[in-house]
């Protein structure tokens, strides 16, 4: 698992393709190397909701190294028990492709072609939507928020979206915006059970409307699966009782309740790696190096490195990547190493706990 850490850097800078190689590393999977990225990719969208792709096996592969916000709050919700959310992606998978074989339920579907034709960063583009959303999806049917049924037609209703000529962009933020709301609704209905499907829609979409989705993103991280009423008692006061009195802005200051309350944790999990010789002080405080991580890094991403510091490798003794090691604290939150920092923490597999059955495949 260690090799993943250190390869997670190459996989944001070197495309989608070595994110594949990281998940396949993690789930001891054989990487095709016969076969050219343009190639996988295309096989991977046609494997996503046709019935006669030949790749099921590496579908969720890219979860891990994948730089999605949503299998990252999808991931966190599951408490870093990546094979959970696997199974479900599977099982999610096979349900939409035997719809895809009726001519009538997979009418809508994504013709490949087109794809096929597209430049490869809009290709991976289409892919970082459908992975996002039906990963989001096959939580939710997990959680019983949606039914498979559903979850289905949510994706066919999403996926026929798709047009070339409106450009990719738009699409991927789409999706990314309906994994947000759909993982909302998980908590929501969690923490609400008596409310409505309706009234649990329309205040998830309220949330995503009303915060910044990187907000959003790190609250799904840290709350992991607690309750949303657990997650902010230990940071600020408790949510209302009633779903109607719950207020966006609630969510938001219990993030920055919760920076509060582990600032220590994350002082002194970097100052037993100095105390290690992991990193060096350069004079710099380990309290001062927090701060301006804090302070120079998205939420989502402070919260990411907060995981991997505090849980990952101090609790659980996973390694630093070896280009980190030895970096005084003042290079390491300096301005001129933050975009090697922020592409580490732009995937996923520091929020994989290391008692998963993902660790070994």
């Amino acid at each position: 698992m260690g090799q993943t850490y250190s390869r997670a850097k190459e996989g944001s800078e070197a495309g989608y393709v070595t994110a594949f190689k990281v998940g396949c590393v993690v789930n001891e999977r054989v990487w095709p190397e016969e076969r050219q990225y343009k190639c996988f990719l295309d096989w991977m969208i046609y494997e996503m909701f046709f019935p006669k792709g030949y790749g099921g096996g590496y579908l969720s592969l890219a979860m891990l190294g994948f730089p999605s916000a949503i299998i990252g709050g999808s991931i966190g919700l599951a408490g870093g028990l990546v094979h959970d959310i696997r199974d479900g992606l599977h099982k999610l998978a096979n349900t939409c492709k035997r719809a895809g074989a009726s001519e009538t339920e997979g009418s809508g579907a994504i013709n490949p072609a087109v794809v096929s034709n597209l430049e490869e960063a809009a290709r991976e583009k289409v892919f970082a939507a459908l992975l996002s959303l039906m990963t989001a999806a096959a939580l939710a049917v997990q959680r019983k928020t949606l039914t498979e049924t559903e979850a289905q037609a949510l994706l066919f209703r999403f996926q026929s979206t798709y047009r070339p000529e409106d450009g990719v962009d738009g699409y991927k933020w789409a999706a990314e915006a309906m994994g947000r709301k759909i993982l909302t609704q998980v908590k929501l209905q969690e923490l609400y059970p008596a409310s409505s499907r309706a009234e649990v829609e329309d205040k998830a979409q309220a949330i995503v409307e009303a915060l910044p989705a990187d907000c959003i993103d790190a609250v799904w991280i840290m709350c992991g699966n607690k309750t949303l009423s657990e997650w902010t008692s230990q940071n600020t006061a408790r949510l209302p009782e009633r779903l109607e009195e719950l207020q966006p802005t609630m969510l938001a200051v219990g993030l920055e309740s919760l920076f509060h309350t582990h600032r220590s944790e994350m002082v002194k999990a970097l100052e037993s790696l100095l105390d290690r010789s992991v990193f060096r002080s350069g004079g710099m405080d380990a309290a001062v190096a927090v701060d301006k991580l804090h302070a120079g890094l998205t939420s989502c991403e402070f919260w990411k490195g907060y995981e991997f510091l505090v849980n990952r490798v101090v609790k659980e003794g996973l390694p630093v990547p070896e280009g980190v090691q030895g970096l005084a604290l003042g290079d390491l939150v300096s301005e001129e190493f933050r975009p090697q920092l922020k592409a580490f923490l732009a995937g996923n597999q520091m929020l994989v706990a290391t008692h998963s059955p993902d660790q070994t495949g």
